[in-house]
């Protein structure tokens, strides 16, 4: 039986209160363990589409709704960052943006930049205005949980090998795809 993606994620995005951007913890879940389902053979997903970007985008999404909302309520509660987050995350994206400079393969650094300073960053302060009060907590971790069981199943049914590493959802603990080249 093969799932359609469709019908697996219309509900989320076409229901009358947008659940994804209503509830941004719910996406930002499935944004920061996209590398163990991204390369599920059953999705069927154009190799264009990468599902780490797509949940990152529907998370600022939920968290522009969020402010604007809360601006048009005059009710907007934003918990300050603390220094010691910004701090140290400022001091390493100039670090690497200095490395630039004199790297001998630019491409590569300037890849492993631009994914720092965004996709790293949501993963790094989007809780702090997500995870806001139990009720959103609750969603994020009932994701974690949901994944997981998702996980162990895949591998329990899907695993040939008794013993051994089980891949699960189609990736690795690396997320490499099983059909996919190891870099050794």
């Amino acid at each position: 039986m093969s799932i359609s993606h469709n019908s697996l994620f219309s509900p989320l995005f076409y229901t009358k209160d947008k659940l994804l951007i209503r509830f941004p913890e719910i996406p930002f879940g499935l944004f920061v363990v996209a590398g163990s389902y991204k390369a599920m053979p059953y999705l069927h997903l154009p190799p264009i589409i990468n599902l780490t970007v797509v949940f990152g985008g529907i998370t600022v999404l939920g968290i522009l709704t969020k402010i604007t909302k809360g601006i048009n309520e005059r009710n907007l509660r934003i918990h300050a960052v603390p220094k010691r987050f910004i701090i140290p995350f400022v001091l390493l994206s100039i670090l690497m943006l200095i490395s630039l400079f004199y790297t001998k393969a630019p491409i590569y650094g300037t890849d492993k930049f631009l994914r720092f300073i965004t996709l790293t960053a949501l993963a790094t302060f989007a809780p702090i205005i997500i995870l806001e009060n139990i009720g959103s907590i609750r969603r994020f971790f009932y994701i974690l949980v949901f994944i997981s069981l998702a996980m162990s199943i895949d591998s329990i049914v899907s695993s040939k090998i008794i013993t051994g590493f089980h891949p699960a959802l189609g990736s690795n603990y690396l997320a490499w795809e099983e059909s996919s080249e190891h870099p050794y």
